[in-house]
């Protein structure tokens, strides 16, 4: 009974949305380092790919059909999520600190 709940639960849209916005949370919470962003992007991505799918479906790839290839998409777009963050981060970080020395000397 319940493993048939929630594998249906996983092919539901509002669930992605609720951890997604539930990652974002836990991110705002710990600004610093880069944990739950790309667990929030990948949610969020598989819930408007769920949601989208019946009224653009020339258009969007295919939906995860069972609860485990969602999970394991989940996964996959995680890591791939965390790999491009992780490559990002430290270009932002010069920015951010050439921007902070350029306001320094400025002043």
């Amino acid at each position: 009974m319940l493993v048939g709940t929630s594998s249906s639960l996983f092919l539901m849209p509002v669930f992605w949305f609720v951890i997604g916005v539930l990652f974002l949370g836990l991110e705002l919470i710990n600004r610093r380092m880069v944990y739950f962003l790309p667990g929030c992007v990948a949610a969020l991505s598989i819930a408007l790919l769920i949601g989208l799918h019946p009224m653009l479906s020339t258009f969007l790839p295919q939906p995860p059909s069972s609860a485990g290839a969602a999970l394991l998409f989940w996964v996959g777009l995680s890591c791939g999520c965390s790999t491009l963050f992780a490559l990002l981060r430290p270009r932002i970080r010069r920015r951010g600190r050439r921007r902070r020395q350029r306001q320094l000397f400025s002043s």
